[in-house]
């Protein structure tokens, strides 16, 4: 998987080891696969949090402010 802007591999140390390549993970509940399939979907949550996080400072500030 290409971590870097340059689209090369690049080693990421942890604790003096290499962290290990693997083919998908999880990331705010989607699975990511190596081809990059399911961004849209990570980047969807991630729109839709910001947005409730939000709408709950706004929520907080009349509670509060009042």
């Amino acid at each position: 998987m290409t971590n870097s802007t340059n689209n090369t591999i690049e080693d990421i140390p942890k604790d003096d080891d290499k962290l290990a390549e693997v083919n998908s993970f999880k990331f705010f509940g989607a699975t990511l696969a190596k081809d990059g399939s399911s961004i849209a979907k990570v980047r969807i949550k991630i729109a839709k949090t910001i947005s409730a996080i939000a709408r709950l400072r706004n929520c907080m500030h009349t509670l509060y402010a009042g």
